[in-house]
């Protein structure tokens, strides 16, 4: 039995269904996938600032001129206060005119670009930020998000008091215009509340909790508005845009769409059970997403409670498999909020805040802000025959690159633990391990066996390229 390809990645289980891969991961802890097949440890998380709460929104306003400067919302349960680092990176002052905002209000971004400022709402009022904070105030229906969205150089947004059916559009290149005209109206028989709003190269999407609509053509001539499917979005915080569609959660599993095809992609079948666990049916409205463009990933917290970050990796791979989808999941990884620098000048990486006040530059360096993490792959039960005989693991043969040793324990028949654990490998500068050993116990044994490898604390630096098991099983009177 040989392992050379990991990109089933992780299902959780209960996984034994007629779609598991034979490669599928029983566990994929702190990994990421390489085109090839093979996985590598992720990188862990460096302390970018400090602020005096949590910070319940992350944003990168990239002004035309000048540094880009990131805006934390400050939330400190009497109010909400914006902060920016625009004296130098992590050190977060007040906004002028920042303080005071309603708490318990997330704030929702957009970029206007020739209008060189930053927008957002929280439900209450429109604002503009372009190194100070302006209360916008609109002529017509005031738009008072919180979701809103620059589209066709207009801003298209929800109010408060109609977030059921009504989206409202400014004048072309006038944020303070509103007419009565410009509205969509994406009323459905369920009800539901409008979740999102996304701009896509040549229609606006419009995200409900229990529908998608897209608006295709200008809002001010013979626009065209049409409900595509009745699965909706029911976490807000879990909208991510990728340059092919648009990640979220909806009430049974992760979505894409691309705003073209009636259903959205459904690409949660591993984590299934998330969702539908044995008793009842779940769901997670305060998930927290962000797309993640340097490693074609999504990044989800599906509840703020859960101990582990879910990562959805889009793998390009050589030849005529095309693009395969593998998910992963990161210990310990917070996602109150984040955002991804995004520009030319920028590094491209993501940020994310925990609940203690610390935004954190992620995927840098090699531990978690001083804290180790363990890199483990665990692939589904192997057949140690083809008829179902019992047997034992004899040798063990791992190729992996790191610079110390890695673990592999054996279980046997769904074991909830190890039944042995054997270390393979030596401490060196990180390089190219090809190992092998013989299991000398001999005492466990089964019909199934299961590998937990858990690579050395490399970082990125560790990898696995093949697992191979010889193995002995018995016949009616000896082994063989």
């Amino acid at each position: 039995m040989e392992l050379t390809n990991f990109l089933g990645g992780l299902w959780v289980p209960p996984y034994f269904t007629a779609q598991a891969p034979n490669n599928a991961l029983i566990t994929a802890d702190n990994i990421e996938y390489g085109h090839t097949g093979a996985v590598q440890g992720r990188r862990g998380r460096t302390l970018y600032g400090t602020l005096p709460a949590k910070a319940i929104s992350l944003w990168r306003h990239y002004p035309r001129t000048g540094s880009p400067a990131t805006l934390a919302a400050v939330d400190n349960g009497a109010s909400v206060e914006l902060r920016h680092d625009t004296a130098s990176n992590g050190t977060f002052a007040t906004v002028t005119g920042g303080a005071g905002l309603a708490t318990g209000k997330r704030l929702f971004f957009t970029n206007w670009g020739s209008k060189d400022r930053s927008f957002f709402a929280n439900g209450v009022g429109l604002y503009s930020y372009n190194g100070v904070i302006t209360n916008v105030v609109q002529t017509g229906p005031q738009i008072t998000g919180p979701y809103v969205v620059v589209h066709q150089s207009r801003l298209f947004g929800t109010k408060a008091d109609e977030i059921n059916y009504s989206v409202y559009a400014t004048d072309v290149n006038d944020e303070l215009t509103v007419n009565a005209a410009n509205q969509l109206n994406v009323s459905d028989p369920q009800g539901g509340s409008i979740t999102g709003l996304a701009s896509l190269p040549d229609r606006l999407l419009i995200l409900k909790n229990t529908s998608l609509w897209v608006m295709l053509g200008d809002i001010k001539f013979s626009a065209i508005l049409t409900k595509l499917t009745e699965t909706g979005c029911v976490a807000p915080l879990s909208i991510a845009q990728a340059p092919y569609g648009v990640f979220f959660v909806g009430r049974s599993g992760v979505y894409l769409t691309d705003g073209q095809r009636p259903e959205p992609i459904d690409l949660s079948g591993p984590i299934r059970s998330l969702f539908t666990p044995p008793t009842t049916n779940v769901s997670y409205p305060n998930a927290v997403g962000i797309y993640y463009a340097r490693k074609d990933m999504y990044k989800v917290k599906l509840d703020p409670a859960h101990g582990y970050t879910y990562c959805l990796q889009r793998i390009q791979v050589p030849g005529a498999r095309g693009v395969v989808w593998a998910w992963s999941r990161n210990t310990n990884e917070p996602l109150v909020s984040g955002n991804v620098w995004d520009s030319e000048g920028d590094t491209g990486d993501p940020y994310v805040s925990d609940s203690g006040g610390n935004v954190y530059r992620a995927d840098s360096g090699a531990t978690d802000a001083g804290v180790a993490y363990a890199s483990v792959v665990q692939p589904v039960s192997l057949r140690l025959s083809d008829e179902l005989s019992v047997g034992h693991v004899h040798y063990v043969h791992l190729l992996y690159r790191g610079s110390g040793a890695a673990t592999v324990g054996l279980r046997y028949n769904n074991a909830a633990a190890d039944d042995l654990t054997l270390s393979l490998g030596q401490a060196q500068a990180i390089g190219l391990q090809r190992t092998r050993k013989m299991v000398t116990d001999k005492s466990k044994s089964g019909q199934f066996v299961s590998p937990v490898i858990t690579l050395p604390g490399d970082g990125p630096g560790a990898e696995l390229y093949s697992l191979k098991l010889d193995a002995r099983v018995r016949s009616r009177r000896v082994w063989r």
